[in-house]
Formats: structure tokens, sequence, C-alpha cells
């Protein structure tokens, strides 16, 4: 995501993980873990309260609350927030035990723990080359990636819902479509306001914005030949903006000779999605008139008439507005890699991120978080609620309110992942989960197998059989003894040589043959035996 993603890629390093905030708030879930029985986690030999890296938008923060109270509720773990970052890259270095400097742009990793374990909601996948980094950098020290939040990330132009329902009832024209906007079949702007009716109060001057990104306005000309719409300024080749000194708007070539058909769009931070707005523009005959606001313009001024909006989701600003995005053509990865983005965005999967520790300090807790999955459509149903209610409130009531959607998210005790097996309240090792009361890793001489029943998969510790062995703990498979060798007995870790006088030329074998009369064999381990000289 442009605005979201790149608004920080680099934070300062006294910024990343040193801010630390116990997590206090309580929900009062049914049967919650009272806080003077939760227990902290054992990562890197020290015991330590899970840090929740918080992202710092209101989707991240309303998740890392819905995660923050089950894990402290009902896995029982003390928990700190970290944070917040504006950043999902920052993030994830973070869980790393990395800190990164603004003004350098240098990355740096240490020994010492940060405290950051968990990173709910990344925009991973626009920084995939960071995290190929990340991953190079830490090795197997880097954060584990844990999957999709259920719901994806999208940065576009929005349809707000009474300019829509203006055109559908005025002539069934649907304004989610981009072919809507065509000023040479559809006239879609008498359904906005005209952009006279923004204050330029708010608007920033081009000069200051991506409007004068030279190789960006290189590609803009270079694919819709609009020569009119850029002009030199300083021996730079800059959108031609108008309106005040040096210019707030750019119009495009549908809107250009006659402004007042022009609907605006204010963008962002600075002019995080103008490129696409101007391809399209020029393109497909849409008549635009786009500037770049501060935050406030950029929030207030689609409340106080009809505009288009920039927007991503999910996110709380303009929910109560009921956008709906625009659709371009199907989106081409290979166009915009090149910076012709005239297809429509590529939806952004929102992830979870973990240190790399956690699957060792908490299995469950690694189950928990990838099995942590919501829609977009509840998600929202949170973020509405925003205006009103606190963060922690709103994942509070959630909570209460929705358990058959979250319950399947929690590991029962005795649901055993592979490598591990049901074990019992005296540490025994047991194959029925009616016995069970936990798990344990496998040990050497015994294999993880899955079990299937009424409250679904988990795994049982199994001994190798007679002529099998392992020799390592938590493996899924017992190995055949090979030639020489054997087990005569369940549960081996490793196979017995054959002694002196015996061999096996058998794999996989329970035993080993004596040499006959006249044959010998004088070392261990063999396949065969000797024949013996003449005479003896």
């Amino acid at each position: 995501m442009q605005c979201l993603g790149l608004l920080l890629a680099f934070v300062v390093a006294a910024g990343v993980g040193q801010s630390t905030a116990e997590y206090v708030f309580s929900c009062g879930l049914p049967d919650s873990v009272p806080a003077a029985l939760r227990r902290n986690l054992t990562i890197a030999g020290e015991a330590v309260p899970l840090g929740i890296h918080v992202l710092d938008w209101p989707s991240a923060r309303v998740m890392a609350h819905v995660f923050a109270i089950l894990a402290s509720e009902i896995l029982g773990l003390n928990v700190v927030f970290k944070g917040p970052t504006p950043s999902s890259i920052a993030g994830v270095w973070s869980l790393g035990n990395c800190v990164s400097d603004q003004t350098s742009m240098q990355v740096e990793c240490g020994q010492v723990e940060l405290g950051s374990h968990v990173l709910i909601e990344a925009w991973a996948s626009n920084f995939e080359p960071s995290l190929a980094a990340v991953q190079n950098t830490l090795g197997d020290r880097a954060p584990v990636r844990l999957g999709s939040m259920g719901y994806d990330g999208l940065e576009t132009v929005y349809a707000p819902s009474r300019p829509r329902e203006k055109a559908l009832a005025a002539e069934g024209l649907p304004l989610e479509f981009y072919r809507s906007y065509n000023l040479s079949w559809h006239n879609a702007t008498k359904y906005f306001d005209p952009l006279t009716t923004v204050s330029t109060s708010g608007l920033l001057n081009c000069s200051s914005t991506r409007f004068y990104l030279e190789p960006m306005i290189k590609i803009y000309v270079d694919l819709t030949g609009d020569h009119d719409g850029v002009e030199m300024h300083d021996g730079r080749l800059v959108a031609k903006c108008v309106g005040g000194a040096g210019g707030f708007w750019w119009l495009s070539p549908a809107c250009r000779q006659d402004p007042t058909n022009c609907i605006p769009i204010v963008d962002s931070g600075d002019g995080w999605y103008v490129d696409p707005n101007m391809q399209r523009a020029a393109l497909f005959n849409i008549p635009l008139a786009l500037a770049v606001g501060t935050w406030d313009a950029f929030t207030s001024e689609p409340r106080k008439a009809d505009y288009l909006l920039y927007w991503w989701s999910p996110d709380s600003t303009f929910l109560d507005l009921s956008p709906i995005p625009i659709t371009f053509p199907a989106h081409n990865s290979d166009e915009w890699a090149v910076g012709v983005k005239v297809t429509d965005a590529a939806k952004v999967s929102l992830d979870k991120f973990m240190h790399h520790g956690i699957s060792a300090a908490d299995r469950r807790l690694k189950q928990f978080l990838t099995r942590m999955t919501i829609s977009q459509s509840r998600l929202e149903s949170m973020l509405k609620q925003l205006k009103a209610k606190t963060a922690p409130q709103v994942a509070c009531d959630w909570l209460k309110a929705a358990p058959s959607v979250w319950a399947p998210w929690v590991p029962v005790e005795t649901e055993c992942g592979a490598g591990l097996g049901l074990i019992d309240i005296s540490g025994r090792f047991v194959t029925n989960r009616s016995l069970a009361s936990s798990c344990q890793l496998c040990p050497p001489g015994k294999f993880s197998d899955s079990l299937h029943d009424n409250l679904g998969t988990t795994h049982v510790c199994v001994d190798c059989g007679i002529g099998e062995h392992q020799p390592n703990s938590g493996d899924f498979r017992c190995l055949q003894c090979g030639v020489g060798r054997f087990t005569a007995v369940e549960g081996r870790p490793i196979c017995d040589e054959c002694a002196p006088g015996s061999a096996s030329s058998v794999i996989g074998g329970s035993e080993c043959f004596l040499c006959n009369e006249g044959s010998f064999q004088a070392s261990a381990g063999r396949t065969g035996c000797e024949v013996c000289d003449g005479g003896t």
C-alpha cells in the first residue's frame, strides 16, 4: 500500500520496539484466566511477557486488541504492547530484534531481545523485496510469516453512496465501473459537486507533492501523449497545475477547458495515488480534478460535498460514506512494475508475523495465530464503532458477541501438532485423547502419528516397531535398521550391531543369524560369515 506502507519505510531507532506498555485492559470474557495466574513466555532463556507490536492505523489497532484480549484472558499470557509503528516493514524488522535509523536508512540488528513477538495486519505483499532482505539478514532468526488475516488491503478510488444512488435512480448509471465516467458516453459529473466547493486552505501546492516528481510525469506523458498537462519548471518536467500561486489542481484532458465539469479527488501525503488517477483520467476520458491536501483536508472535504474518494481499506475514515471501489480493467502486474498504473490495483495480503522463538515457547500460541482470521465485513462492523468507543472496548464487545467466530481459533490442550504426542497428567504417553491432558515432543524411539477423533485431529507418539529405530525427537516416521544391524524390541532409538559370530543381510531385521559350523565372523555389524580355512 503506497499510503500506509510507504509512509515510513524506516523509523527512528529509538522509536522501534522501545515503547512498552503493560496490557491491563480487562474484557471479562467467560472462563478467562485471572491476571494473577497468567504466565510469561520463555524466549532465549528469559521469561518475558508476550510483546504485541502495534501498527498505527485503526484496523491494525482493533485487531491487536482482539488478539491481546484472547492471548491474556483465554491463553493465559502476560501481554505488553510495543510501538506503535506506522510502517509494516519496520514492525517486521522489530520482531527480529532489529532497529532502523530514518536518517541513515541503515538497519541494525543485535542479540538483545527487543521484546516484540507478534505483528498483526502487516501490508506484507507491498514489501516482498524488503521481506527477502529480512530473511537474508536474519536467516533462521527471521520472523515467521503466518498467513492472511482473512481480508485483503486495497488502495484505489472509491465512489461514495450518495452520488451512486443518485446516478442509479436517475438513469441506471453504475458509478462503481470506470466506463460510467467516460465523458464520451456519460456525464457522471452532474452527480458530484464542482471543485469550487473544495476549500483551498487545506490543499498543498503542487510543487511540494509528487506532481513535481519528474520520473512519474515522464511515464505519464509517454503513456498518454498529454503534453498540455505538463510543463517545464527549473529544468524539470512537472505536472501543470492551476489555482492559486503555483497551483493546487491538476485537471485531466476531459475537463481542462471547463473545470466546472471536473470531479474532484483530494489525495493525501505527498500525493500517494496521483499517478494512477492521472493515467486513468487521460486514457479513459474521465473528467478529474486532482489535488493533494493535508490530513485534515483529506478527511474533512469529502464530508462537505460529493466527491470521488482516494482511499484504502480496511480503514475507518470514510466507512460512514459507504464507499465502493471503482472497478478498472483487471490488474496487470507487469505494467504496474514499470509505473503504468491504468489497470486495477492489486489486492494486498494483510498478514500476521511472529518471533522465530514462539514455536518453541508456546505451541498453542502459534496454532492460535495461524487460525486467527476474520472477514472484512466483520472487521468493518467493528471499525464503524470507533467514533463512539475506544479500540479495546470495540474489540471486547465483538468478542463477547461472536464467540462462535473466535472459539475455533483457540487450540484445546490435547490438540497436538505434528512431532508431538498426547500425554496424561503424569507425563506418560497415551494413545487416546480421553486419557490425555496435554502434549509433549515425541522422544527418540518414537514417531508422531496423526489421530482423528470426534474433536478433530491430534497426534500420538508411537513406538518404533521391531526392526526399526528413530534417533531424533519429534520425527514423523521410523527408519528401518540397515544390514548388519537389528532391533529385537519396540521403541529403540538406535539399532544394535550384530555381535561377532553372527551377521544379517536383511534390511529391517529383528535378529542376526549365527554363523554355521565351518564359518565365522570376527567383527560386529557384518552382513555375512566367512568360511574357515581348511583344517580349522
